[in-house]
């Protein structure tokens, strides 16, 4: 009721009174108009206290309604509400948080909060309580409440005050408001982040490419494990190629030969990065102290992303290139094969026909020089004409020796002996200024040869390293071993289709201090009158390949211009 309505029900009262009281002293009846007021009066306030009695109904009725949405809110709340007392005991809770624990709200009031915590969070609780009931504000815990053997959520709780004691004793709380919510879908979406992310670092890590992540500014994010170990082995500084080091930085720091590749693979990074490339490669060669690689070097960018990225990899293609180079180096041999086949046809035919021309021409001169007078200017000339004929045979048999075809007897011969014995017919051949060192052995290997043409074999050897010391002081050395299948190496072996056929080899080296020979000669020093500066002339080196293929053996040449060059005659020992 307002405060006008009690005054005036005072006043009336008052007035009631004061007429009661005059009438009683003057033992006679008040004016009727006066009770006609007054019985108005209470009329008045009784319908007032009717509606002062419908608007409190009325308002008591809002208030329960009032009442029951609060606590339907309070109760279905999508958080959980919990209230404390100073000992940590549940002194209310909402219906939200009896189903986050899997229990019925009554039996949770009076129970220890700890109780609802799962076992293993509940230390770190009950270690922090203390200073959670003090200052709750800003306070913040994660742990997981239910029960492992039901469900269990993960939450999150935070804190105000409540209700303090009465006699201002004290700054703390008597009780403790908690909003528990409930986090188990953030947790496992984390969770199957925190899965993904280590699915995605496993796979990368599982790649042999080493990857590496950069941003706009060039800086290694993250690196995967092949990155790493690359670094590692190859004693790179942690510092200038993990996490951190400007990448970009490290590529035009590079210096020596492969300056040029490292700056060329940085500007295409820079390239991506800016937009202004999908993507780069590069294939580029990093040589190491004991082995030769190749690798290949891509640069992509994320697709669609705010922040830019962008990933590096380098893949090692060395097998790759190995293979390509064998390829390419077979391909060489089938083609030289082709060619060597190509040139024995020819030689063949040419050396069929062309001794059986030689055969009339030489046997009709012999017949003119018969019937020409001694002194006669025309037995001059016949026999110039024989002199002639009888070289050009001597080539038609060196065409036959170079096909392997003019073998004559074998036998048993003492590599080591037939050498040394050919010494001084070396020495006498070989101009002053070589000079010539030897290194045999004091008998064997046993080869089985035919020794003219080991001798011509040899002569032919030592005169292609005077000669290739072009007229200059120079030195050769000879020297014979016995060596295994094994070590015979295939690059650079001729006859290209030749593979060992025993165990033990016996070695003559021929090695001189000449000029050398370029790799674009070494395929073709064997063929037929091919020549250059750096090789022997004619028929010399064609007529050795010639003599092992008729012995079953092969040569091996290793040389580089300037640096003098290396012949290796095997032979099959014998015994």
């Amino acid at each position: 009721m307002t405060d006008y309505k009690n005054t005036d029900l005072e006043n009336l009262r008052r007035r009631s009174d004061a007429l009661l009281e005059s009438a009683a002293d003057a033992f006679g009846q008040p004016p009727v108009e006066d009770y006609n007021q007054v019985i108005h009066e209470l009329r008045v306030q009784q319908i007032e206290l009717e509606l002062q009695n419908e608007e409190l109904r009325s308002t008591q009725s809002a208030l329960e309604e009032s009442r029951a949405r609060y606590m339907q809110l309070y109760h279905h709340a999508p958080v959980g509400y919990v209230v404390l007392d100073h000992s940590g005991i549940i002194s209310e809770a909402n219906a939200t948080f009896a189903g986050m624990v899997n229990r019925d709200r009554p039996q949770l009031l009076g129970k220890p909060f700890s109780a609802c915590i799962l076992a293993d969070d509940r230390p770190v609780f009950l270690a922090r309580a203390k200073g959670f009931f003090k200052h709750p504000a800003e306070k913040y815990f994660e742990l997981r409440i239910g029960n492992a053997t039901t469900s269990t959520r993960y939450v999150s709780l935070r804190a105000t005050p409540g209700r303090r004691p009465e006699d201002g004793q004290s700054s703390h709380p008597m009780e403790l408001l908690l909003t528990v919510t409930d986090i188990s879908d953030r947790k496992r979406a984390e969770e199957a982040l925190r899965a993904s992310e280590q699915f995605a670092r496993s796979t990368v890590d599982a790649l042999a490419a080493h990857i590496a992540i950069l941003d706009a500014t060039g800086c290694i994010v993250a690196v995967n494990r092949a990155w790493r170990d690359f670094g590692h082995a190859n004693q790179a500084d942690p510092d200038a190629i993990n996490e951190g080091a400007n990448y970009l930085a490290v590529c035009r720091e590079v210096q020596g030969r492969e300056a040029e590749n490292a700056g060329v693979f940085a500007a295409g990074i820079s390239a991506v990065i800016k937009g202004e490339r999908d993507g780069f490669s590069q294939e580029y060669a990093c040589h190491g102290p004991t082995e030769n690689r190749w690798f290949v070097g891509r640069v992509s960018r994320f697709p669609n992303g705010e922040v830019v990225r962008v990933v590096v990899a380098h893949e090692n293609i060395t097998e790759r290139r190995q293979l390509e180079n064998t390829n390419l180096l077979l391909q060489r041999q089938v083609s030289q094969m082709e060619k060597e086949e190509s040139l024995g046809r020819m030689a063949g035919a040419i050396a069929h026909h062309f001794n059986n021309l030689l055969t009339a021409v030489i046997g009709n001169v012999e017949l003119a020089l018969d019937d020409v007078p001694r002194g006669h200017g025309l037995g001059r000339m016949l026999t110039a004409a024989l002199s002639g004929a009888n070289r050009a045979a001597e080539i038609s048999g060196k065409m036959l020796t170079y096909l392997g075809l003019n073998s004559m007897k074998r036998e048993l011969l003492d590599l080591s002996v037939i050498c040394r014995q050919s010494l001084p017919m070396l020495q006498m051949i070989t101009p002053g200024g070589v000079s010539m060192h030897v290194d045999f052995p004091a008998s064997g290997p046993v080869v089985l040869a035919d020794l003219s043409q080991m001798q011509l074999l040899l002569t032919n050897l030592v005169e292609n390293g005077w000669e290739a010391c072009e007229g200059k002081d120079g030195i050769l050395h000879l020297a014979i071993k016995t060596v295994d299948a094994a070590d015979i190496v295939s690059e650079h072996r001729f006859p290209l289709a030749w593979q060992p056929q025993t165990e033990r080899y016996g070695c003559l080296q021929v090695r001189d201090n000449g000029s050398g020979i370029h790799s674009d000669h070494l395929g073709k020093i064997f063929e037929p009158f091919f020549s250059s500066k750096f090789t022997g002339r004619g028929m010399g080196l064609a007529l050795v390949q010639g003599i092992l293929k008729a012995h079953n053996s092969c040569i091996t040449v290793e040389s580089r211009p300037g640096s003098g060059t290396t012949f290796r005659v095997y032979f099959p020992v014998q015994g």
